[in-house]
């Protein structure tokens, strides 16, 4: 029958696959078990199809010798599979069963040969006591492999368990095929039987992929089997379909033309389909599983778009608790050469630990199972309720550690669930270093931002600087004011020019640590007024009395000059330019703000104030917006713009309650980074 040969030639494609994998332990005694299982099938594909008994005696022992030796090739497939460690097994059943199968292949072709009856359907060997020797020898390897496998399933790596169990599961298998056959070649209908040559096909295959992938689900491979097979059907039925309706045109050109549109059909409508069906299969058998091509691919594309730590940790949050769905994760990353975790608060012992742990992770390159690690890796791994860990690299740099927590729906990790580690081991290392790479840019822009800020400041108003020289040389060159008078006049203006340059100088500061203390914004605006008493024309100061804040003076007035300057540029022309200055404080913020009656702004302009493009002017690139908006962000304020075109525009600065200064705080905080690092937004 043709099923023994179609099953024949899958078995030794499946041996010459299993060849090819060289560099797998497994590979040759794959190939030898499936080369056997062919020699087999096509046993019994010659007893159903050769009438010739003389020349199907000969067949029929040169090919039995496949059956007599897939006993043995299956105990040496098992043993190299679980790691070749058990030397008692290979000496009392591996061993053994070669040299059973190989008497018993010489006994039968030369001393005893079996003798061919008549059956339905061709010839079967009549059962004789060789046979009975094959079934015994069987049973012993089968059952050998089994409790190997038991007596290994227990000691057995957190990782290799799963293939253990799946090698129990293919044992058992194939134990009850085999024996079902035995019983089965008595009977005349056992040529007609499908099962035992495809079971064992079957099996076959599995083992292959228990070899190529180490572990496989079972409930994923039965969910993709089955949408294959509905498939399948609907095709063949579609066809007959057809064939039914087109009628006498089978032969014809058109029918010709029919078949070749339906195989093109088919074939582009198959891998589509099949897409479509296997998320509604899955969720009748696999459920909680996945696809391991469709995962990677949507969170290749989210890591893509990362540009921070936090994007980073969204994805990887939906990776481990809602894909792999594991119990916990953490994640840890060099900072300036400190290792910090970034997803958890995790105390100095333990961030020592992880350090000890990052030490191991150099020296190892992949997925790192516990159990797979030496005892005080272990204890370590243990302390976090981790059963895996990855590091991650870039251009041959550590970067970090990623520690996986135990599955919450399996007492392993699934096949795929190691697919998706091993894919982050590779794929976070850039991602990373991306980001890095990202906040130093960003940190330089911010220092660029602000130098061209207060650089425009300067380019602005010094004309402001220059005016005391110029009032100094017109007294002193006139005899208008007697000695006295060009005296007092003199000094003031000394004075005046000497407080613009000490200003100006401050602001200039751009590499200086911040010092955070007491500050009245009233007197901190007044002060800064001072610099455009020359180009405004009235101020009014609406103060209720408020609080002093916690803050850097010298960056406040970085904040209250750009507003000032903006308001002055917004002078409406012919026009007086007055600015009123009002402080209050509500139930909770403390309150600046500045309004002008300039040329005010446009809804567009506000809308898109702090992207660092909106600007009125001509000329105008939104820095010193940008300087505003970093300074009121370091010290936790809210800003609220208001403009009405043709009546000016009113800026609303609200500092929350939480930076109010206390009486007795009087020593200023240097701090190079955070101007609050006790303070977080929302306090």
């Amino acid at each position: 029958m043709t099923h023994y040969l179609v099953t024949a030639i899958i078995d030794f494609i499946v041996s010459l696959i299993a060849l090819s994998k060289k560099e797998k332990p497994a590979a040759k005694a794959l190939a030898l078990a499936s080369f056997s299982l062919g020699l087999w099938s096509l046993e019994l594909f010659l007893l159903t199809v050769v009438k010739d008994l003389d020349l199907l005696s000969i067949l029929f022992h040169v090919t039995r010798w496949g059956m007599f030796f897939i006993p043995p090739s299956l105990a040496l497939l098992a043993w190299m599979l679980m790691g070749a460690r058990s030397r008692i097994f290979f000496v009392l059943v591996v061993v053994p069963g070669f040299a059973v199968s190989f008497t018993l292949s010489v006994v039968n072709a030369f001393v005893f040969p079996s003798v061919l009856e008549v059956a339905q359907g061709g010839f079967l060997p009549k059962v004789d006591t060789i046979y009975y020797v094959f079934g015994a020898n069987f049973i012993w390897c089968l059952f050998g492999a089994i409790v190997l496998a038991l007596a290994l399933f227990q000691s057995s790596t957190y990782r290799e368990k799963q293939r253990v169990k799946w090698l129990l599961i293919i044992l058992l298998m194939t134990l009850c095929t085999g024996v079902s056959s035995m019983f089965l070649i008595k009977h005349d209908f056992y040529l007609k039987l499908i099962g035992a040559s495809t079971n064992i096909t079957f099996v076959t295959l599995l083992l292959y992929a228990t070899v190529q992938h180490h572990l496989m689900d079972l409930r994923l491979a039965l969910s993709v089997g089955l949408a294959r097979a509905v498939l399948i059907a609907a095709v063949f039925w579609f066809y007959f379909f057809i064939s039914s309706v087109a009628g006498g045109l089978v032969n014809s050109t058109a029918g010709i033309l029919v078949n070749l549109i339906f195989i093109v059909v088919v074939l582009e409508a198959y891998p589509r389909v099949l897409r479509w069906l296997l998320p509604g299969a899955k969720k009748i058998i696999a459920s909680h599983r996945y696809e391991f091509e469709s995962v990677t691919d949507e969170a290749r594309r989210a890591l893509n778009n990362c540009i921070d730590v936090s994007g980073l940790i969204r994805v990887t949050d939906t990776l481990f608790k809602h894909v792999t769905r594991v119990e916990s994760y953490q994640v840890f990353i060099f900072d300036d050469q400190k290792l910090c975790c970034v997803n958890a608060n995790i105390s100095g012992d333990l961030l020592t630990e992880a350090g000890d742990l990052v030490e191991y992770c150099k020296s190892t390159s992949g997925l790192i199972i516990a159990d797979e690690t030496p005892e005080d890796v272990q204890t370590l791994m243990k302390n976090y309720g981790a059963n895996a860990c990855f590091s991650f690299r870039f251009e041959g740099s550590m970067l970090g550690v990623v520690l996986i927590g135990p599955s919450l729906d399996q007492a392993y990790y699934q096949y795929d669930d190691i697919r998706v580690f091993e894919w982050l081991h590779v794929e976070l290392g850039e991602v990373v270093s991306r980001i890095d790479q990202l906040d130093e840019m960003q940190n330089e822009l911010g220092q660029a931002k602000k130098t061209l800020s207060m650089l425009s400041v300067m380019n602005h108003y010094h004309h402001d600087i220059k005016a005391p020289l110029a009032i100094i040389d017109g007294v002193l060159s006139n005899d208008i004011y007697d000695k006295e008078k060009q005296k007092d006049i003199v000094l003031e203006q000394v004075a005046r020019g000497s407080q613009l340059i000490a200003t100006m100088a401050g602001i200039l500061k751009g590499e200086r640590k911040r010092k955070v203390l007491p500050v009245s914004l009233g007197e901190m605006v007044k002060h800064s007024l001072f610099l455009f008493s020359q180009r405004i024309d009235e101020v009014n100061y609406r103060y209720k009395e408020i609080p002093k804040i916690m803050g850097d003076a010298e960056d406040l007035k970085i904040l209250v000059i750009n507003i000032i300057k903006n308001a002055i540029e917004a002078r409406q022309e012919g026009q007086p330019l007055v600015i009123t200055i009002s402080t209050w404080q509500s139930d909770s913020h403390v309150c600046l703000s500045f309004a002008d009656s300039g040329v005010g702004m446009p809804q567009y302009i506000v809308d898109s104030i702090w992207d660092g493009i909106a600007s009125t002017k001509s000329q105008g690139n939104g820095i010193g917006m940008q300087a505003i908006k970093r300074i009121a962000d370091e010290h936790f304020a809210e800003i609220d713009v208001k403009s009405e075109m043709g009546k000016g525009c009113e800026f609303i600065i609200k500092f929350p309650n939480s930076i109010i200064a206390e009486v007795e705080d009087e020593q200023p905080v240097v701090n190079g980074d955070n101007v609050f690092p006790h303070v977080r937004r929302g306090d």
